[in-house]
C-alpha cells in the first residue's frame, strides 16, 4: 500500500498513542468515569512515592488513563503529578493529559510550574510545553497564550506559545505573531528557530497578512525560512502567487527544501506542480525522487513508479484532456535499492549506528543460536555489500562512548571501501558498557554533514550520556534536527532473554520498543521491532 513520506513528522509533537493524546476518545459516560476514576486514583495513591522503576512505569500509564477521564478529580491528580512526581517522564505524560482535559485554570497552573522550573538550565518541561498545549481543548487557551505567554522574555516559553498557537489555529494570534516576526527579523542575529516556527504558525492560521509573510519567507535568502514556507504555503489557499512560489521551492538549491515542497504538494494534491515534480524525479537525490513519486501518485491516482518519462507522457495527455489515452499507459519504473532488515534504503547519504553495549551479548549462545550482536553484525555486513557505489556511507558503534569508522565523514561505497568497512566491523562490534543513545546520534549528525538518513540499532533504553531519560533525548533531538531533518529509522533488537535473571525486571522490551518507535516516528522514520525466540533467528 502506498504511503506518503513521514518527513513532516519531524515538526510534529510526540505521538498521541504514547503520551495520552488523540488515539483514544475520552470517556463520556459519567457513571463509567466515576468507576474507572476511583480505581485509578487508589492505585496512584498506593505507588505515588515509590521510585522503583516498575512502579514509575505504572504511574506513567495511570497519567495516560486519567487523560481519558474528564473530571475535576482527574485534573487534580494530573496537576499533582506535574507539580510533585519525582519521575520526569510521568510529569511529561501528565502535562499532555492535563492539556487535553483541563480547563484554562488548570492549564495556567501547569504553566506556572513549568515557568518556575524553566529558569533552571536545560529545562525539559519547558521544551514539552508547546507540544502538550497543542492538545488543549478549552477554546480560552489560545487567547490566553496570546495575552500572557507570547510576550514572555523566556525564549523556550515564547517558542512553545508560537507552536501551540499555530497548531490550535488561533485567529487572534495572527497580528501578534506578525509583529513578533517583524521584530525578530530586524535583529542583527534573529533566532532561526523562532522565525521558523513563526512562519509555520502563520501558515497554519491563515489570512491575508499571514499569507503575505509566508510568501515572503518562500523567497527569503535564508533556506531555513524557505523550508518553513514549503511546509505551509498550500495549507489554505492555492492561488497563482502560491503556486509560483512552490515551483521555485521545488527547484531550490537545498535538497531538503525541494523534498519538503514535494511532500507538501502531495499532501495537498496540487496537480499544477507536476512539471516540477517530474523534474525532481529526474534530477533529485533518492529521498527527493521518492517524495516526487509519492506526491504524483497521491495526486493523480496513477502509479508509474520511478519513470519520469512515463509520468511526463501521462501529464501531457492529461493537460490535453485525453484522459483515456493517459489511462492506457502501462509502463512502470522501479529503482533497485539495498535492503536492511525490512527497510528499502531510499537514500544515497546514509549512516549505520549499532549498539555494542553489554546487553548486546545476550542471550548466551546455545546450540549455535546467534546472540544479538551476531545478528546485528550479519545484517550490517549484508547491507554494506549491497550498497550502490554512488552511495555515501559511514558506520558508528556506541556503548558508553561512540566509535565512528571514518572520523571525517561519509565516503563512497566503492568495493574497496566496503571491504574496509566490513573488516572494521569485525573488530568494532564487541559488546561492552552502557547505552549512550543521545551521544551516538548527535556525534553521527556532527561527523557526517551530508548524511540524510540514519539506521539506528539498539536493544535497550538509554543508560548513560548527556541525556538518559528517553523524553529528554526525544525533545533535544527534535531541536537538533529541526532544520537538517535527518530521517532516523530504528531497529529494536531484543531477541532472547537477559543473561542475568535480575535484569529481566528492568530490561522491559516493551518500553524499549516504544522508545525506539517514537525515536523513529518523531524523526520521519519507521521502526522495525525484532523480538523473536531463539528458533526464529537462524
Amino acid at each position: 500500500m502506498r504511503r506518503l513520506s513521514p518527513l513532516l513528522l519531524l515538526a510534529v509533537p510526540l505521538l498521541a498513542q504514547e503520551f495520552g493524546g488523540d488515539s483514544e476518545k475520552p470517556e463520556t459516560d459519567a457513571v463509567v468515569i466515576e468507576q474507572k476514576l476511583k480505581s485509578l486514583l487508589e492505585e496512584y495513591e498506593a505507588i505515588a512515592r515509590n521510585q522503583d522503576l516498575v512502579q514509575a512505569r505504572r504511574r506513567r500509564e495511570l497519567a495516560k488513563r486519567l487523560g481519558l477521564l474528564p473530571h475535576p478529580a482527574s485534573v487534580k491528580a494530573l496537576l499533582r503529578m506535574v507539580e510533585d512526581d519525582a519521575d520526569l517522564r510521568t510529569r511529561i505524560v501528565a502535562m499532555y493529559s492535563l492539556a487535553r482535559i483541563g480547563d484554562l485554570k488548570a492549564v495556567k497552573r501547569m504553566y506556572r510550574k513549568v515557568k518556575e522550573e524553566s529558569t533552571a538550565r536545560d529545562s525539559v518541561l519547558a521544551d514539552y510545553l508547546g507540544p502538550a498545549l497543542t492538545r488543549a481543548t478549552d477554546p480560552a487557551v489560545g487567547p490566553w497564550l496570546v495575552e500572557d505567554v507570547l510576550p514572555s522574555s523566556n525564549k523556550l516559553l515564547r517558542l512553545s506559545a508560537v507552536e501551540a498557537l499555530g497548531k490550535l489555529r488561533t485567529p487572534e494570534a495572527a497580528a501578534p505573531l506578525l509583529h513578533l516576526l517583524e521584530k525578530e527579523r530586524r535583529k542583527a542575529q534573529p533566532d532561526p528557530h523562532l522565525v521558523h516556527e513563526l512562519v509555520r504558525a502563520l501558515g497554519q492560521i491563515g489570512g491575508d497578512g499571514p499569507r503575505a509573510a509566508v510568501l515572503a519567507a518562500a523567497a527569503d535568502a535564508d533556506w531555513r525560512y524557505r523550508l518553513a514556507a514549503a511546509e505551509v504555503l498550500l495549507c489554505h489557499v492555492r492561488d497563482d502567487p502560491g503556486i509560483e512560489a512552490m515551483r521555485r521551492l521545488l527547484k531550490d538549491e537545498k535538497p531538503i527544501v525541494r523534498e519538503t515542497a514535494a511532500i507538501a504538494a502531495g499532501r495537498e494534491k496540487t496537480e499544477p506542480l507536476f512539471d516540477e515534480l517530474i523534474l525532481l524525479m529526474r534530477e533529485g537525490n533518492l529521498r527527493s525522487k521518492r517524495a516526487a513519486y509519492e506526491a504524483m501518485a497521491a495526486t493523480s491516482g496513477q502509479d508509474y513508479g520511478y519513470a519520469p518519462d512515463v509520468w511526463a507522457k501521462w501529464w501531457q495527455e492529461k493537460r490535453k484532456g485525453n484522459v483515456g489515452a493517459a489511462g492506457e499507459l502501462k509502463e512502470r519504473g522501479n529503482i533497485t535499492v539495498a535492503t536492511y532488515y525490512d527497510f528499502k534504503i531510499f537514500s544515497d547519504r546514509i549512516l549505520f549506528i549499532v549498539d555494542v553495549s553489554g546487553s548486546m551479548e545476550w542471550p548466551e549462545s546455545r546450540a549455535g543460536d546467534p546472540n544479538r550482536i551476531a545478528v546485528a553484525k550479519r545484517e550490517l555486513v549484508k547491507v554494506i555489500k549491497a550498497l550502490d557505489e554512488k552511495t555515501l556511507f559511514n558506520l558508528a558503534t556506541f556503548a558508553g562512548h561512540v566509535n565512528t569508522w571514518k572520523k571525517d565523514g561519509e565516503i563512497p561505497a566503492t568495493d574497496a571501501n566496503k571491504a574496509a568497512a566490513i573488516q572494521w566491523i569485525e573488530g568494532a562490534l564487541l559488546p561492552r558498557g552502557a547505552t549512550n543513545t543521545y551521544g551516538a546520534l548527535i556525534e553521527g549528525f556532527e561527523r557526517n554533514p551530508l548524511v540524510d538518513t540514519v539506521y539506528f540499532l539498539s536493544d535497550g533504553i538509554p543508560s548513560t550520556g548527556k541525556y538518559e531519560v528517553p523524553e529528554e533525548i526525544l525533545i533535544k533531538l527534535r531541536y537538533a534536527n529541526r532544520f537538517r531533518r535527518v530521517i532516523i529509522n530504528t531497529i529494536a533488537l531484543a531477541i532472547g532473554k537477559p543473561a542475568i535473571e535480575k535484569a529481566e525486571k528492568y530490561e522491559d522490551p516493551e518500553e524499549m520498543a516504544a522508545f525506539m518507535r517514537l525515536l523513529a516516528e518523531w524523526n520521519g522514520g519507521t521502526c522495525v521491532d525484532i523480538r523473536r525466540p531463539y528458533l526464529d533467528l537462524k
